[in-house]
């Protein structure tokens, strides 16, 4: 099936209508939830879509659909990841569809067990640390990143420890300096994104721009997909980056309260 993209009105009146149905929402939550909607929210521009059961597509979002998003099937299309989560007593497994079912069983201790669960609970990891950092997002006053597609295209500027492989000790200098020295390759050919593999093949991909500590300055949340080259292993992670000054590096902000990590 073509996927097809809906406006944000829509789709936050079908999450709403969805969770009235499952009574995770009454009639009243869902009237103030469309009420809000209607409101001028805050808007922020996805550079990678959140996908969801039936082929729709969301490029924009704001705090005021967060809550409805999260009982969605996510999907693509008609396809339907099915991540199944182990409790730490390896004594439950539970099917997990949503964002809600899978934050749920994160904060309860459930894991991804096998090879094939770590690959697909990257589905669920991203847009769930989407709706995370939402949480504290704002408009940012001043930006170091250059517009566009192209902000992760400057290996000069990006902090080489962006590529750190497992086991490795922090790399120091810019991913063009480990290019030219420590025998990484680099493909910048896709927009919004980069990737570089040595031993790993990681694959950063920029998803929205916002200030997300409330210091004025605009973060970049990216996906982090990593997968061992001639191997099996592979996960998928979420970073927020950051750049103080126009002659700063790109680097991982590690941010309490925005993301876990």
């Amino acid at each position: 099936m073509k996927p097809q993209k809906i406006g944000r009105r829509a789709l936050l009146a079908c999450a709403a209508a969805l969770a009235v149905f499952s009574g995770k929402l009454t009639q009243a939550d869902a009237g103030y939830i469309h009420e809000l909607s209607e409101n001028d929210a805050a808007k922020f521009l996805l550079s990678r879509k959140l996908t969801f059961l039936g082929g729709a597509e969301l490029d924009e979002i704001d705090q005021t659909m967060v809550e409805s998003l999260k009982d969605l099937t996510i999907a693509s299309g008609d396809y339907v990841p099915d991540l199944i989560l182990t409790s730490k007593d390896e004594t439950e497994r539970r099917a997990i569809k949503t964002v809600r079912e899978y934050d749920a069983a994160i904060s309860q201790g459930f894991f991804a067990r096998t090879g094939k669960d770590m690959k697909l609970q990257g589905w669920f990891v991203l847009t769930s640390d989407v709706f995370k950092a939402l949480a504290t997002a704002k408009p940012a006053r001043q930006s170091h990143f250059c517009p566009g597609s192209e902000a992760l295209h400057d290996a000069s500027t990006l902090s080489a420890d962006l590529a750190r492989e497992l086991r490795d000790e922090a790399l120091t200098g810019t991913i063009q300096d480990i290019v030219s020295d420590k025998g990484f390759r680099l493909d910048l050919s896709s927009p919004y994104s980069l990737t570089v593999e040595r031993n790993f093949r990681t694959y950063i991909q920029e998803i929205f721009r916002a200030d997300l500590d409330n210091d004025g300055l605009e973060e970049m949340l990216v996906a982090v997909h990593r997968r061992a080259i001639g191997g099996t292993l592979a996960w998928t992670s979420t970073m927020v980056l950051g750049r103080d000054s126009e002659t700063a590096l790109i680097s991982e902000k590690r941010q309490t309260g925005v993301l876990e990590t």
